[in-house]
């Protein structure tokens, strides 16, 4: 994590390395909801423990609880998405920024080939020339009038 710091103050990330911290970010997240969960499934547990040996109050009260514990759960679900959404939204914007790049250094390439390609093009509009002036001074020469 202390490398993946270093390189984004020093602005040396490229994008496939932003969308690994970003899946990796997000994978974390995960273990700890999932952790969460898991301690709120055992407390359901021990909540229906109690409702089978216990009295109508204590019921009322596994009840509540039930309901708090969907509600921690449409939260936690929730708060997934909320990060799906934003590590989507950071891998967007680090594609747009580096398909930008790639687009000025593809036409910086295009054009310095451009200037190369006129070059040879009249080079080879050059050699043209002289070879057909050759070619009539051959045929000239054949027929005798030089």
């Amino acid at each position: 994590m202390d490398m993946f710091m270093d390189k984004l103050s020093n602005n040396k990330l490229t994008a496939q390395e932003m969308m690994d911290a970003n899946v990796a970010a997000e994978k974390e997240e995960q273990k700890r909801l999932k952790a969460q969960v898991a301690e709120y499934r055992a407390c359901l547990d021990q909540l229906q423990k109690i409702m089978e040996g216990g009295t109508a109050a204590d019921v009322s009260v596994s009840g509540e609880a039930g309901a708090q514990l969907d509600t921690k759960v449409l939260e936690i679900n929730d708060g997934v998405h909320k990060e799906g959404v934003k590590v989507y939204r950071n891998v967007q914007a680090c594609v747009v920024g580096e398909s930008k790049k790639q687009t000025e250094t593809i036409q910086n390439t295009v054009r310095e080939s451009a200037g190369a390609i006129d070059k040879v093009y009249k080079v080879s509009v050059c050699a043209l020339i002289f070879s057909l002036a050759s070619v009539v001074l051959q045929i000239l020469n054949v027929l005798h009038i030089l």
